[in-house]
């Protein structure tokens, strides 16, 4: 006997206690015959899971630019030589020192002269 199910041929005996329809995917339904209980109903992805692969690669963008940026102006502060070490800086501020001092002596040596 041939019987056909939502457009599919198939052969085979009439199932007399197929009950297509309640709910329940039993012994004798499957997708073909019987889709209102037995098909498998993939849901949507929800929106944002959608988002998340563009929301990933926009964070990884804009930590690359944040890290060449600053990587741009580290490196225009040493052209300038504006970037010191903590021992560069004590140095550099040690020299002013004694170049104040220095004129300082000057200054007063010259008060001194009659």
């Amino acid at each position: 006997m041939k019987f056909l199910v939502i457009g599919i041929e198939k052969e085979g005996p009439y199932d007399p206690f197929c009950n297509c329809g309640n709910g329940k995917c039993d012994a004798g339904e499957d997708e073909v015959n019987c889709p209102s209980d037995c098909a498998v109903i993939l849901s949507p992805t929800p929106f944002i899971l959608s988002l998340l692969p563009l929301l990933i690669l926009l964070l990884i963008i804009i930590l690359l630019s944040y890290s060449g940026i600053t990587y741009y102006k580290e490196s225009r502060k040493k052209k300038k030589g504006i970037s010191l070490t903590n021992e560069d800086a004590i140095h550099k501020i040690d020299e002013r020192i004694s170049q104040i001092d220095q004129r300082i002596k000057k200054i007063d040596e010259e008060i001194k002269r009659p």
